[in-house]
């Protein structure tokens, strides 16, 4: 198309203009637009045709004078579909215009923002007029990416896509995508790319290079190429796609070792060189051209290329990597300020460039800014957690800042990376991350260093290395101080051996290495000291000197030597001699005044500490410390309140002063806590010593110091407790002396408050500990003579019911122990002691009258113990007498139980006797009764044959008569049986155990026994007849009157014979 035509108002004719007088004609052609009230469409077609031709502003104009013009009238439907396609192309040349802008430049940046405003403000000129108009959205989602509002223009493009007319909307589709791909959601990406090459497969630009991206990003390198190989062969020029592949080649080339790698490199070379005569402006091109410039060592060429990429991008990743490059071509050239500044600006451009962030980690290591320094290498570490440099030297530096626990996770993140991941270094055979491990645990557990030495030296003997000497050095430091001195020594020989070979090596630093003999020649010395073989260290130390007269660490170590065996003065000018030397020596300063202190020379032991403040190091914070507790030693010594209070004051600013230097510094508030606590606030004193016990439990110094407190404060088993901890803490001889001396200080007190000889037993026996350590040490003497007069002192005090003949003998020895210690030390032999001579002069005099009480108490108490033991005999005596008493009536009373056992045993055996009498007198009655029954038959079938003989009346007498006397015999019987009944029932009742019938028992079995009687008597009624014709027995006429009157009636006679019964009962 060559003209645009247009319509004239009020005619059928058009007006032509030709497209070649655009550039001429843009005014005439805007009136004639207006003149004619043109469609709104011809001022579309006229802007467009003007930005093809890059006529940006009079493609501005247009627009803005059709979207004027369509303001004016928006009747037809027409005109507001044009209308809106004038907003929406008017908003994104908005958009544009302000992505052009350089968002580096500040002054640009209100500018910018102005842009995407007028963006904002046309697209809801545009809403207003049909909010649910596609081209707005998809507008409105461009413009929210372009503010960085990725979730939001996301939602937007999310949301076209999903309802049905557009599902295959190609802008909305690239805009999810997009979005998708920066969010690292390359499957969702890849999809909507997908989706676009499916229903648009000629898209411009070619959206397989999209699809390529998306599969390298997932890690299919193999259909990555095959996306960027598809595109070169549709466009053979694709700079985009031959870049790609470039990448792809020479990436492949560092994962091969064989032969193709060549070939790989000069693949990608080839496409790079291409790629770059094609576009030498695409920025990626020079940025990647950059890279391999730098390979090559072409440094200039480098710079000019990253400069080339960063004009022509605003890209902000890759106006980083431009960035990038130049600061590394610095940091090659050794211009450590101009790689700081180019990593800096990387950095700033873009946070996710771990390559940049890992050049100002090393620019950081450069500047000694450590911590900084470790910022950068985990950001670094937040992208590749498995990235084994950057662990190392996170727990390198973690070490060198005393941030043990980071350094330690480094360590352990490299022992759980993948073998696949590291193939060429790793745990298993990188030696120098044990060594690095080991010197990490060097700190807290000497234990675990070892073993992680151990694995380095296993590493490198494994791998036929010599192991260095300063790893034998070291591992040998560590059984030193773990206190296995055999082991130590064979490591040091070996540090030794190992470093002489390396000496007579022609290609070593010989001057390291002898200066390295020299050091491990100086540690056996230690460890000769630690042995108490002083002689051979002193030997050591002076070769040590002749060979190296300025290594002055031998001669504060033989000054040392001196001090500990008590010649201060020749430690002294041994400390002296460095002084010469070096007039700054901080440490020979330092063991001077500790030499001096211990001299009891406080004044001058604290004028040198003061020089060392004064003319070598003003913020020395041991020094600070040491001045601090010199002042409260005078504090405590000064006998008047306003001197303490000066001194402590003192005390304070020196330990407040180290506290402003080094807010951690224990000992600084230790010595504050020590100032609370003389100057009497021993509850505040007590709180800190408390916080710092949490802080820091290893520094002996805190639990002694909080034991003290206890102590003034009366808490004697606390501050016992705080000893022994502290006991177990320490190793030196000299310091457990000390806390022996503490312990017995503390029972001694707790022994004067409770009076108990135990208490001050134990506080003898750690004195005695600590003068094993210090037997020349004259104030442990004169405790120790106190301590035996102050335990005669509590027997003497004791009541006599809890004293002792034993403790007061023990008490009389110990006195003579006393006065001979305290003679001797009444009259010292040097003029410096550290105990009250006159003290001692009082306590020996004081030694007698203890004595002479001591004494009277013996007497008085072997008295008391002669009455107690005449007291326990005498009851002892009682007792026995008592208890032999005791056993004569237990006797007594066992006899007498016999012999009653013995009288019922017999008296049952006669019953029993009586008993089967009875039973054999019955059996015979009863074989009577049957021989009479037998007879009364017979006699009854004789009267029938002769009635004449009786009459029945006669005959009913006569067996009345015959039952009666028969039943007296009967009667006769029972009463003889229950008599017996009777005697068996009284000695059954003398004796519980045999029988336990009550007499109501008894009563109801006489009862029943009777029964029985009566009824057997009227059994035997029928018989008696047949007895009387038969018997020649005569009765007496009383029994006869007695029965003949009982025949009146039989019911009578009966009653007769149980009342009689029941009468002779009652006489029985």
């Amino acid at each position: 198309m060559s003209v645009i035509e247009i319509p004239l108002k009020n005619s059928e004719e058009v007006l032509e203009v030709a497209l070649t007088d655009l550039h001429e004609n843009s005014n005439e052609i805007l009136n004639i637009l207006h003149q004619e009230e043109a469609p709104l469409a011809l001022y579309l077609n006229f802007a467009l045709e003007y930005y093809k031709r890059s006529m940006f502003k009079e493609f501005e104009i247009f627009l803005q004078q059709g979207s004027k013009a369509a303001s004016e009238d928006t009747a037809l439907p027409e005109q507001q579909k044009q209308h809106l396609l004038i907003l929406n192309c008017l908003a994104s040349y908005q958009i544009k215009k302000a992505k052009e802008i350089n968002s580096n430049d500040p002054s640009s940046q209100k500018e910018k923002k102005y842009l995407f405003e007028t963006a904002t403000s046309l697209f809801n000129i545009a809403d207003n007029i049909d909010i649910h108009e596609t081209t707005s959205w998809i507008g409105k989602g461009i413009l929210l990416l372009s503010r960085g509002q990725m979730d939001k223009a996301y939602n937007i493009f999310k949301s076209i896509v999903e309802t049905p007319e557009n599902a295959n909307n190609i802008p909305a589709l690239l805009g999810k995508g997009c979005i998708s791909f920066a969010n690292k959601d390359y499957k969702n990406a890849l999809a909507c790319y997908q989706r676009i090459l499916k229903y648009a497969p000629n898209f411009k630009p070619n959206i397989r290079i999209q699809i390529g991206l998306c599969f390298y990003a997932l890690g299919n390198t193999q259909m990555a190429r095959k996306a960027f190989d598809r595109v070169l062969q549709m466009e053979p020029d694709n700079v985009d796609a031959l870049i790609y592949l470039s990448i792809l080649d020479l990436n492949q080339a560092k994962e091969v070792k064989d032969e193709t790698f060549l070939e790989n490199i000069s693949k990608g070379r080839e496409k790079l060189k291409k790629a770059y005569k094609l576009n030498y402006r695409n920025p990626v091109v020079a940025l990647q051209l950059a890279d391999y410039c730098f390979n090559k060592n072409e440094y200039e060429k480098v710079k000019l290329l990253a400069n080339l990429a960063y004009s022509n991008t605003n890209v902000p990743a890759l106006q980083a990597r431009a960035y990038y490059n130049i600061g590394r071509v610095h940091q090659v050239n050794k211009n450590y300020d101009g790689a700081y500044k180019a990593f800096q600006q990387a950095v700033r451009l873009d946070q996710t460039n771990i390559l940049a962030q890992f050049g100002m980690g090393q620019m950081f290591l450069y500047k000694n800014e450590i911590s900084q320094a470790c910022e950068c290498f985990e950001k670094v570490l937040a992208h590749d957690s498995n990235n084994y440099d950057v662990l190392k030297t996170l727990g390198c530096l973690y070490s060198k800042i005393s941030n043990y626990q980071k350094a330690m996770d480094c360590y352990d993140k490299i022992s759980r990376i993948p073998k696949s991941k590291n193939e060429e270094l790793n745990e298993t055979n990188d030696y120098e991350v044990w060594i690095d491990k080991a010197k990490l645990l060097e700190q807290n557990d000497t234990k675990a260093a070892l073993k992680a030495y151990d694995k380095a030296v296993n590493i490198l003997e494994s791998s036929n290395e010599r192991v260095p000497p300063e790893l034998w050095n070291n591992i040998a430091v560590l059984y030193h101080m773990e206190g296995n001195l055999s082991m130590a020594e064979q490591m040091y020989h070996k540090a030794y051996t190992e470093c002489s070979e390396k000496l007579n090596l022609s290609e070593v630093d010989k001057e390291y290495y002898d200066g390295l003999e020299t050091s491990i020649s100086y540690n056996v010395s230690r460890l000769y000291e630690a042995q108490k073989e002083s002689s051979k260290a002193n030997k050591i130390y002076n070769q040590i000197i002749k060979n190296h007269p300025r290594y002055l660490d031998s001669y504060l170590r033989l000054g040392a030597i001196e001090v500990e065996q008590g010649n201060y003065e020749k430690g002294i000018e041994y400390y002296k001699k460095v002084i010469n030397i070096d007039p700054k020596n901080v440490d020979a300063f330092t063991m001077m005044g500790n030499a001096q202190f211990m001299m009891d020379q406080v004044k001058l032991s604290r004028k040198t500490y003061e020089q060392i403040l004064k003319d070598i190091d003003r913020y020395d914070l041991y020094a600070l410390c040491a001045v601090g507790n010199i002042h409260l030693i005078a504090g405590r010594n000064d006998p008047t309140k306003q001197g303490k209070e000066i001194y402590y004051r003192r005390a304070i600013e020196c330990f407040d002063k180290a506290l402003r230097l080094d807010n951690q510094n224990i000992y600084a508030t230790n010595g504050i806590a020590i100032a609370l606590a003389e100057r009497g606030l021993t509850d505040m004193a007590k709180n800190l010593f408390l916080q710092l016990r949490e802080v820091k439990s290893s520094v002996e110094a805190i639990w002694i110091n909080l034991g003290h407190i206890y102590i003034e404060l009366g808490q004697y088993q606390n501050a016992i407790n705080n000893y022994e901890n502290c006991l177990k803490r320490v190793t030196n001889a000299s310091e457990m002396g000390y806390v022996y001396q503490c312990l017995a200080k503390a029972y001694f007190a707790q022994a004067k408050v409770e009076k108990k000889v135990e208490l001050m037993n134990k506080s003898e026996y750690f004195l005695k500990k600590a003068f094993f350590i210090k037997p020349k040490d004259k104030a442990l003497q004169f405790d120790l003579a106190l301590i035996k007069q102050d335990f005669a002192q509590i027997v003497i005090d004791q009541p006599p019911e809890i004293r002792t003949i034993e403790n007061i003998k023990k008490a009389l020895n110990g006195l003579e122990v006393s006065k001979k210690y305290f003679s001797a030390l009444k009259n010292p032999k040097t003029k410096i002691v550290n105990y009250d001579v006159s003290i001692a002069g009082k306590r020996e005099e004081h030694n007698e009258t203890v004595k002479k009480a001591l004494l009277q108490k013996l007497e008085e108490q072997e008295k008391i113990e002669k009455e107690k033991i005449e007291r326990m005999n005498n009851i002892k005596i009682q007792r026995a007498k008592d208890m032999k008493e005791k056993e004569l009536k237990l006797e007594e009373e066992r006899r007498k139980a016999i012999e009653e056992e013995k009288r019922i045993e017999r008296h049952r055996e006669n019953l029993d006797l009586l008993m089967k009498k009875e039973i054999e007198e019955e059996t015979i009655i009863e074989e009577q009764l049957k021989e009479k029954k037998k007879a009364q038959a017979s006699n009854k079938k004789s009267h029938k044959n002769n009635k004449d003989f009786i009459n029945d009346d006669e005959e009913e007498e006569n067996m009345d008569y015959e039952d009666s006397d028969e039943d007296r015999k009967l009667k006769k019987k029972r009463k003889r049986n229950k008599r017996k009944h009777d005697i068996r029932d009284d000695y059954s009742d003398n004796d519980d155990s045999v029988n336990k019938y009550t007499d109501k028992e008894d009563d109801l079995n006489f009862d029943a026994s009777d029964d029985d009687d009566v009824k057997s008597m009227k059994k035997r009624k029928k018989y008696a007849l047949s007895k009387d014709v038969i018997s020649d027995d005569d009765d007496d006429d009383d029994d006869n009157d007695e029965i003949i009157a009982g025949n009146k009636s039989n019911n009578s006679s009966r009653n007769k014979i149980i009342d009689d019964e029941d009468d002779n009962y009652d006489d029985e």
